[in-house]
């Protein structure tokens, strides 16, 4: 009997970590009734560096995803036209979208 194996690889994890942030970014556009071609422009803010590591192997991926034409990484928290704060587990970041 092969048995299945439930163990999430890290890679694994940072990737859904990226698509819930791509989802995430893509809500943020909709409430700001951004229209669906616009390019924009993502500043964040965190102290997490498992997120800062998330956003620097993703960020073509998300760029694709959210029409994304410039990502800043902030020290301060960032503004924009929307901003919002996203949670994975332990993990926080303030994300800001302009135009």
């Amino acid at each position: 009997i092969a048995r299945l194996d439930l163990e999430i690889s890290p890679e694994l994890a940072k990737e859904w970590v990226a698509r819930e942030i791509s989802r995430f970014l893509n809500q943020m556009r909709k409430d700001a009734k951004y229209n669906v071609d616009d390019k924009i422009h993502l500043a964040y803010q965190t102290d997490s560096e498992y997120l800062m590591q998330v956003m620097a192997e993703f960020w073509i991926f998300l760029q694709e995803e959210a029409l994304i034409k410039e990502i800043s990484h902030n020290t301060r928290k960032p503004a924009g036209d929307i901003v919002a704060e996203f949670t994975s587990d332990e993990n926080m970041m303030i994300l800001a979208l302009k135009r």
